[in-house]
């Protein structure tokens, strides 16, 4: 009975956690609808009031946060008003499409109404490229346009609109240019400039007076003598051979006590106790180690060694090349060095 019953408590955890996971995104939407219902109240109460570009911003913030045919209505016809013809015009014609897709056929047809009679009205702008640039970029307004758009009779509003045009490897080109409303105007970008070169917009290096012969050998002296640093690696390398020869001493000697120990237990080495085996087995282990720890450990110093007398110096002239090896021998290691300092 308990089990069960902890088994339902926690089927309802979960099924109050799912719950309100799916009611986070709900109460969401629901607080974006509310603004939205408000902004555009605000909007409505603006336009009345003549207030057209704050109210046009309340209906666009509207539209953003709840998408509607009857906002987006609005919105236009408070562009229109604006004098932003282009913008409007295609306000209504998505206006009525979306009214047409929710079968919201008064609108549909409201929107289609005014944007067939802000036709007349529209104003063009054809914007023409040189011939083909490799990475061209133009934009109208801040907006990209793209490839296919130029050359083409494009509907905007009236007034000023700034062009820009740019590539890789070409000056930037920026025009204004002003069309009426009802107008057509037709920009040409001109064959762009090539960029000049990394290397002529550096500025000329400073040329220094010539040095008195007495400071020229002394720097001359000085630049030939190289400049090294301490033999690191000879100091780290060595310091490792030093390490493990330390550690060879110890346990040779920790092998040595060991055996001793076996042969005061056990001196026939036959019938012998627990503890003289196990002496006799822990010597032989720390044989092994030092066996391998003081051949490394010289190999190790030889080697730092090595580094540190084939470290770049400044030597005497007469100094000869260092040699120095090492080497495996049956038994044990072996090593040689030898040279002129």
């Amino acid at each position: 009975m308990e089990a069960g019953s902890t088994l339902a408590l926690r089927a309802g955890a979960c099924a109050w956690t799912l719950a309100l996971w799916l009611a986070v995104p709900s109460v969401a939407h629901a607080s974006d609808l509310a603004a939205a219902e408000a902004l555009f109240h605000e909007g409505k109460r603006l336009f009345e009031a003549g207030e057209i570009a704050p109210a046009c911003e309340k209906f666009a913030e509207s539209q953003r946060l709840d998408a509607s045919p009857g906002t987006l209505l609005n919105l236009a016809r408070c562009h229109e008003t604006e004098g932003k013809v282009a913008t409007a015009w295609a306000e209504y014609l998505e206006a009525k499409r979306s009214a047409a897709a929710e079968g919201r056929e008064e609108i549909a047809a409201t929107a289609a109404r005014r944007a067939a009679a802000l036709e007349p009205r529209l104003s063009y702008l054809v914007i023409v490229a040189p011939a083909k640039v490799q990475g061209l970029v133009v934009t109208r307004g801040g907006e990209r346009l793209e490839h296919a758009a130029l050359g083409t009779r494009l509907p905007v509003d009236a007034g000023s609109h700034r062009v820009e045009a740019s590539a890789p490897g070409y000056e930037p080109w920026v025009a204004e240019v002003a069309v009426g409303e009802g107008g057509i105007e037709e920009l040409r970008i001109p064959p762009l400039a090539p960029a000049a070169r990394a290397t002529e917009s550096q500025p000329p290096a400073t040329t220094l007076p010539p040095a008195s012969s007495s400071t020229a050998a002394v720097s001359s002296t000085i630049d030939a003598r190289p400049r090294r640093g301490p033999p690191v690696l000879a100091y780290v390398v060595g310091g490792v051979g030093v390490a493990a020869l330390g550690a060879g001493a110890v346990f040779a000697l920790l092998a040595k006590n060991e055996y001793d120990d076996a042969a005061e237990l056990c001196p026939s080495r036959t019938g012998c106790s627990d503890r003289a085996l196990s002496a006799r087995s822990d010597a032989d282990t720390f044989a092994n180690v030092a066996n391998v720890a003081v051949p490394v450990g010289l190999v190790g110093v030889a080697a730092g060694v090595v580094l540190w007398l084939t470290h770049p110096s400044e030597r005497a002239a007469g100094s000869g090349p260092v040699q120095a090896g090492a080497g495996w021998v049956p038994g044990g290691v072996t090593g040689s060095l030898r040279g002129s300092f």
